[in-house]
C-alpha cells in the first residue's frame, strides 16, 4: 500500500498544479515540468527527457512491490474457526478511524456547501451534462477493459507460476512508472504516428482515452484481481474436471461465479480512477469532453461556485454507482 502511494504521489501532476497555480512561488515537480515541455514547448523529447527521474525510482518502487507479493503471497484455503469474531479497535483505532473519516468527508462537504451558494447550481449542472455523460461513458468502458484484461491476467499468471508468472506481473505493473501526463503523450506519439494507419480514425477519438486511462490503471486491475483468486480454494474448479458435463457448462456453473467478484473489484477500480483522471485527460484531444477537463480549465480562470458544482458534479459520479451497487446487492 505504501509503495502504490508512493507511485501515485511522485507521478501526480493534477494536485500539485491546482495546489500551487496561484502561488507566487508555486511548488514544482517533475510533472509539472512534463507538461510544459509538451504542452508549452510541443517537444516530446524534452518531455521524455524530463520524465526519466520520476520514472528510475519508480520501476525501483515497482519492484519492491513485487518482490513483496511474490514474497508474501499466502493460499487461504476454508475459514478458521472464529476467524468472523469482531474485534475491538481500541482507542488509537477510534482515533484514527475518526481523522480519515473526517478527512474523507471534509473536502466534499464543503464542495456542496459551497455549490450550494450559487445563483444558477440547475443551470450550471445542465450545460455540464455532455461532459458528465462523456466522463460516465469513458469510465464504463475503461472500467470494462480492465476488468477483462485484469482477471484475464492474473488467472494466467497463477496458472503458470514461477519465474513466468514473475515476467508476466512485472511487464503488467510497469505502466504505473511513467507519470501519467508521460504516458498520455506516449500513448499520443504511438496513435497519431504517420506510419499507423488507424491514425486518423483513433488520434481524436473518444476510444483513444479509453485505451489510455485502461492501459494505466490495468496493473491496479491486475493486482485487485489477483488478490481476490489467490485466496480461493481451488476445490471446487477441481471438483467440476471430475463430472461429465461439457467445459462450457463447467464454466458458467463454477468457473463464471468464483471470477465474478474479482472482475467487478477490478471493474470499479477501472471505473472509478478513470473518471476522476487529469493528467491523461490534458494530453489527449478527446478529454476536452470531460468533467475534469472542464474543471481545470475553471480552476485556471476562475474560482466561482460553478467550479464547485462542476465538482460535486463529478464526485457523484464514484458515489451514486457505488451507493447503488450497496443497495442492490443485498446481504
Amino acid at each position: 500500500g505504501m509503495l502504490l502511494v508512493f507511485l501515485f504521489a511522485i507521478t501526480d501532476f493534477a494536485i500539485v498544479d491546482f495546489l500551487s497555480f496561484y502561488d507566487p512561488e508555486p511548488f514544482l515537480v517533475l510533472s509539472n515540468e512534463i507538461f510544459q515541455k509538451w504542452a508549452r514547448l510541443h517537444s516530446a523529447p524534452q518531455a521524455a527527457a524530463v520524465s526519466v527521474p520520476a520514472i528510475v525510482p519508480s520501476l525501483f518502487a515497482l519492484g519492491l512491490l513485487l518482490a513483496l507479493e511474490r514474497r508474501h503471497q499466502g493460499r487461504y484455503v476454508g475459514v478458521r474457526s472464529g476467524g468472523g469474531a469482531t474485534r475491538s479497535v481500541g482507542a488509537l483505532g477510534a482515533v484514527g478511524l475518526t481523522l480519515v473519516s473526517a478527512t474523507t468527508l471534509f473536502a466534499p462537504i464543503v464542495l456542496v456547501l459551497w455549490a450550494s451558494g450559487g445563483k444558477d447550481v440547475v443551470g450550471t449542472a445542465r450545460s455540464a451534462a455532455p461532459e458528465m455523460l462523456n466522463t460516465a461513458m469513458m469510465g464504463l468502458q475503461s472500467g470494462l477493459l480492465v476488468a477483462l484484461l485484469g482477471v484475464a491476467t492474473a488467472r494466467l499468471g497463477l496458472r503458470w507460476g514461477g519465474w513466468r508468472e514473475a515476467l508476466l506481473l512485472g511487464a503488467a505493473l510497469v505502466p504505473l512508472a511513467a507519470p501519467g501526463v508521460m504516458f498520455g503523450v506516449g500513448q499520443i506519439r504511438f496513435w497519431n504516428h504517420p506510419d499507423n494507419p488507424l491514425a486518423d480514425a483513433l488520434y481524436s477519438s473518444p476510444f483513444l482515452l479509453v485505451l489510455a486511462t485502461s492501459g494505466r490503471f490495468l496493473p491496479l486491475g491486475v493486482l485487485a484481481a489477483r488478490a481476490w483468486l489467490v485466496r480461493q480454494d481451488p476445490t471446487p474448479s477441481e471438483a467440476a474436471q471430475l463430472t461429465r458435463r461439457s467445459g462450457l457448462s463447467r464454466w458458467l456453473r463454477v468457473e463464471l461465479p468464483r471470477i465474478a467478484p474479482a472482475t467487478g473489484l477490478a471493474a470499479t477500480l477501472g471505473y472509478l480512477l478513470t473518471v476522476r483522471e487529469l493528467d491523461l485527460i490534458t494530453t489527449i484531444p478527446a478529454g476536452t469532453s470531460t468533467l475534469s477537463q472542464k474543471i481545470f480549465g475553471f480552476v485556471h480562470i476562475s474560482s466561482d461556485t460553478m467550479t464547485a458544482t462542476l465538482c460535486v458534479m463529478l464526485v457523484s459520479l464514484a458515489i451514486i454507482p457505488a451507493a447503488a451497487a450497496k443497495l442492490l446487492s443485498g446481504r
